[in-house]
């Protein structure tokens, strides 16, 4: 058999055995549809849940800044899919490494001691999820999940800050977002002096939504591309100004 002869076989086989798999059943994944950005405002910013059936529900995170630094659109334009196509030809990276790799720390539940995937279970499309500070913007009272312009049930109702209590009757739980910082001890705040070397009494909270659920193949998470939500302006903090 002379050498051409044997890698025309070699690629027939190649390609049926591909045909094969493919014909038993071997999945095939794809990147979840994202959140879709819904909007924002001083005081709440949120997404359009999207139709897909493999969604089980929406991983949330947020990054703290002083108010009007340039940071805050830096940051934004990284979870822009234009700008990776433009500057270099590829996409926007899919889960969580973009979020985390910009120091954005994963929203808790108040009450809670664990941080749970996803923290937002709805598997529903066409509906609008907000995190709604309201009643938080001169540090009243806890902002809330909202779908439909309806607060959501109790286990899920406040999300928290990610750094923990570490002493007292509360310890295990997650920070209110509400005269509840520490400039000394919690590391999202810390992010921002260290960058700046100062503290602002006004500061601007990003958020950023990631679409989650699991393989019905493999049983492993999938995610989508994150979604940059917007800023929340929290004002006059001058009880955590030390």
């Amino acid at each position: 058999m002379r050498f051409s002869d044997l890698s025309k076989n070699l690629i027939t086989l190649i390609f049926l055995c591909i045909v094969i798999l493919f014909s038993c059943g071997l999945p095939v994944y794809k990147v979840l549809e994202p959140p879709v950005y819904y909007g924002s405002s001083n005081y709440a910013v949120g997404f359009r849940t999207p139709d897909d059936p493999i969604i089980d529900g929406y991983v949330i995170y947020y990054k703290i800044y002083n108010t009007g630094e340039n940071l805050i659109r830096e940051d934004e334009k990284l979870f822009d899919p234009d700008y990776y196509q433009n500057t270099a030809g590829t996409e926007l990276p899919f889960g969580e490494s973009l979020p985390r790799d910009l120091n954005f720390y994963q929203l808790g539940i108040l009450g809670n001691n664990v941080v749970s995937y996803p923290q937002i279970p709805w598997s529903e499309s066409g509906d609008i999820l907000q995190i709604d500070f309201t009643g938080a913007l001169n540090q009243e009272s806890d902002p809330v999940f909202t779908m439909n312009g309806l607060v959501m049930t109790d286990s899920i109702a406040v999300p928290a800050r990610y750094t923990r209590y570490t002493s007292g009757t509360l310890s295990g739980t997650f920070k209110s977002f509400i005269n509840n910082y520490s400039y000394s001890n919690d590391v999202d705040i810390l992010d921002v002096k260290n960058r700046t070397g100062a503290i602002l009494q006004n500061i601007e909270i990003a958020f950023v939504a990631i679409s989650y659920g699991i393989s019905s193949t493999t049983l492993q998470p999938m995610m989508s591309v994150p979604v940059h939500l917007g800023t929340i302006l929290q004002q006059n903090m001058s009880d955590a100004i030390y």
